[in-house]
């Protein structure tokens, strides 16, 4: 982002040379690797397709083409899919045997993780693996105090463009994801400012800031955005009352 604003303002004479080149390198190396990953989206959504099972694309692959201008300015570790629980089987088999992806990790007994868990690590290739992780749930378990609802989540998306075999969640409930995922699954001292600008990006495009619940919710990440900047990123610390009170109150339960 830092490069990206820089480039479009024009890079000022006294921006030390070795520092932009680091920037410029850092965004293509990104752009390259997400291009590698949305071409691996595309063949794995085609195969689900076929058989029918639906799909909703989270977080990175979601975000990098509808929130950003390029897809280089969010970096991506690995691809997120929901499906459907009851179709949960019939995706780990195609993601095995046709599409070439292995669990690292196996259940200490069978079944074990579908019941305490909420999604499957799946790695392929060995020099640099992809990674996928296909979810049936959002953020915990079911049984978790805090699991989302997420059959309210699957008749909240929409289309991802361009894609026809996928979907995204809805502004609102990606808006719910986006937070929950930051504040309920990682906690304070996981918080990164690409999860911190996600959110406050998502909000200033798609939503009216002055409206008193997303202030709630808004408002303890831009002082996050606001902390990191000042004092560099060391100790960013989501404000977890504000925050969690406000996601909680306007749970998808209270929507």
């Amino acid at each position: 982002l830092l490069y990206w604003s820089c480039q479009q303002a024009g890079w000022r004479a006294e921006f030390p040379a070795d520092a932009r080149q680091e920037l410029t390198r850092q965004y293509y190396a990104t752009a390259a690797r997400n291009a590698l990953l949305f071409q691996e989206l595309e063949r794995i959504l085609a195969a689900f397709s076929e058989t029918a099972i639906p799909v909703i694309v989270l977080k990175g692959a979601a975000l990098a083409t509808t929130l950003y201008p390029s897809i280089g300015l969010r970096p991506m570790a690995d691809l997120d899919l929901l499906v459907p629980q009851a179709d949960m089987e019939r995706a780990l088999q195609i993601a095995k045997e046709q599409l070439g992806y292995r669990e690292p990790r196996m259940d200490e007994a069978p079944h074990l993780n579908r019941l305490v868990d909420y999604h499957v690590h799946l790695v392929s290739g060995a020099a640099q693996p992809l990674v996928l992780e296909l979810h049936w749930n959002l953020v915990a378990s079911r049984a978790s105090w805090y699991a989302a609802p997420v059959e309210w989540f699957w008749q909240h998306s929409q289309p991802l463009p361009p894609s026809p075999q996928a979907s995204m969640l809805a502004p609102e409930p990606q808006l719910l994801y986006l937070a929950a995922h930051a504040v309920l699954q990682h906690g304070a001292s996981e918080t990164r400012l690409l999860w911190i600008y996600a959110i406050h990006a998502l909000a200033g495009q798609q939503f009216d800031l002055r409206s008193e619940w997303l202030a709630e919710l808004v408002c303890p990440v831009q002082a996050d955005a606001d902390n990191f900047c000042v004092h560099g990123g060391g100790n960013v610390r989501p404000h977890s009352g504000p925050t969690e009170a406000a996601a909680h109150r306007h749970s998808p339960q209270a929507v």
